[in-house]
């Protein structure tokens, strides 16, 4: 409706002024002496060209956004949900059509300009009475200033679209933080009551899993706080741009009818009003920077989490950010070199808007091609079993759905069997000093006896593993080839010097193997390492020195 509003009024100022036609425009007449008097507001055939063909390309603009915004409709069941985009179809939607708010509001901002430099808006001062000068001056700092308004606001929509781009980028974040976590606890409980049961009180493995603070809640204690963090920036880059556009424009409506008080210009009554402008300009600049810095640092080190949805972050922030880079450059290339050309500040504002108009046009293809939805890609994580996030609703799961999605992510065959069979290696223990057989025979009975047959002995001879490279002269102690006892007995570098191992296979608890410990009557039976393991690592092909 705003455009069309805006294509009406293009077309009555191209009739009032026979289609810019210079015979046609409307002035005060020049002061004795002074004929260029108004010659800045002179158009040059081309101007007048690039303001003709302006609305031309917000059409296809127009075009073009529609079209992408119809593919942004998903499809649930055959059946298209025309009424209501899901949630990350509705924040790619707000950044779609970025090409064609901006290049509206330009489109709105070249009518001012024409209407300036026509005199059309020196027509309307006029019927309010008073000096044709004062008339004319009023309407030229009354059209630069609806000008200004119009591209603030343009400016507003762009951080507003940096920030929906922003949310993406934390929702398919969460999202994949979301689907690790309960895979993460449930593995961590899981090994830590297995640890438990099997391991002495005071192991070193059971201290590290307790040791284990940030991946027991990386929601809350890693992506929350990052988040906020760079959520912030973003946030202050809005509200900065709101509170900049919301002045300016307010200078405007007070400037206009009914209220008639200009308070910036020749005729500004209250100059300190004005005086605040730099500021604002200088205060959204660093937070566009900032922002800009925090969503850049946010997506490099979340990279391979946002690749892996096929969300392609680059071309969306190089389409989203483009426009803003051209607009800003450009604006102060005219600023530098217009004048070279022999351009006064009216045509440069006017050429300024016209090329606006003309650069979103392609912008909506770049943004069609990074922003178009594809198969099976990153807006699949809306659906989530029976549950569909629509536009603004929370990330969270309904607490109904929760659980079952915890179950879901939890391994399923890890539990499998509460009891081990019989050939499952669960625990190793170490013999140390001269053990003959008799000895391995007697603790590998004792072992079974006091399990009471739920666990399998086995012996083991390490000796053949010993290191022969020793200088016997010197009196050395022997040394062993820890890697080869790594090999062959997969229990790493635990076996250390053991001259004889008794493998365990079977359901055995801390309590058993303390009691092993014990009874036995060698006396150098020292130490047991226990090796637990999930249930379905199963070691019946574990090659084992004989």
């Amino acid at each position: 409706g705003y455009l069309l509003y805006l294509l009406c009024v293009f077309f009555v100022l191209m009739a009032q002024t026979c289609w810019l036609n210079p015979d046609c425009v409307r002035r005060p007449a020049p002061k004795e002496g002074h004929p260029e008097e108004f010659s800045d507001f002179d158009l040059g055939p081309g101007l007048r060209a690039l303001s003709k063909m302006a609305p031309v390309f917000i059409v296809l603009t127009f075009g073009v956004t529609v079209l992408h915004l119809w593919r942004h409709i998903p499809l649930l069941d055959g059946v298209q949900l025309r009424w209501y985009p899901t949630f990350s179809h509705d924040l790619a939607m707000q950044v779609v059509a970025l090409p064609l708010v901006y290049g509206t509001f330009a489109l709105h901002s070249v009518l001012y300009s024409l209407e300036g430099s026509t005199g059309l808006a020196y027509a309307n001062e006029l019927r309010r009475g008073g000096d044709e000068r004062a008339a004319w001056k009023r309407s030229v700092s009354l059209t630069s200033q609806e000008y200004a308004s119009n591209l603030e606001l343009a400016d507003l929509y762009e951080a507003w679209a940096l920030r929906c781009f922003g949310l993406l980028c934390f929702t398919l974040v969460k999202r994949q933080v979301l689907r690790e976590v309960p895979t993460a606890n449930y593995l961590i409980s899981t090994v830590t009551s297995h640890l438990s049961r099997v391991s002495e009180a005071n192991s070193s493995d059971l201290q590290v899993l307790q040791d284990l603070v940030l991946l027991r809640d990386a929601e809350a204690l890693l992506f929350t706080p990052l988040q906020q963090t760079s959520y912030l920036g973003m946030q202050v880059f809005v509200y900065t741009y709101m509170g900049k556009s919301l002045y300016s424009l307010g200078l405007t409506v007070v400037a206009e009818p009914p209220f008639n008080t200009p308070l910036c210009g020749d005729e500004g009554k209250k100059s300190v009003a004005c005086s605040l402008q730099p500021y604002a300009e200088g205060a959204a600049m660093l937070a566009a920077s900032l922002a800009i810095l925090n969503i850049v640092l946010f997506e490099r080190s979340l990279n391979r989490i946002l690749r892996k949805e096929s969300f392609k972050p680059f071309w969306k922030f190089f389409a989203v950010k483009i426009l803003v880079s051209v607009v800003f450059f450009q604006n102060y290339f005219l600023q530098a070199f217009g004048p070279a050309f022999g351009m006064s500040d009216p045509e440069i504002r006017l050429c300024y808007a016209c090329l606006i108009c003309f650069e979103v046009f392609p912008l909506s293809a770049v943004v069609l091609y990074a922003w178009k939805p594809r198969p099976a890609d990153w807006h699949g994580g809306d659906f989530s079993g029976r549950h569909v996030q629509l536009a603004d609703e929370a990330t969270e799961l309904p607490e109904g759905e929760r659980e079952s999605f915890i179950l879901s992510r939890q391994l399923a065959n890890v539990t499998a069997r509460d009891v081990a069979s019989s050939w499952e290696l669960t625990g190793v223990i170490e013999l140390r000093g001269d053990i003959t057989g008799q000895d391995a025979s007697a603790i590998k009975q004792m072992i079974e006896t006091l399990t009471r047959n739920r666990a399998r002995a086995e012996y083991r001879p390490a000796a053949l593993y010993r290191d022969r490279t020793a200088n016997a002269k010197g009196g050395d102690r022997p040394r062993y080839d820890h890697a080869g006892s790594s090999r062959s007995l997969f229990v790493g570098d635990r076996v250390r010097c053991s001259t004889h191992v008794s493998a365990i296979s079977g359901v055995v608890d801390t309590g058993g193997l303390e009691s092993v410990r014990s009874v036995a009557s060698v006396p150098t039976f020292t130490s047991y390492d226990s090796r637990p393991m999930l249930r379905d690592d199963r070691r019946s092909d574990v090659d084992l020195p004989r």
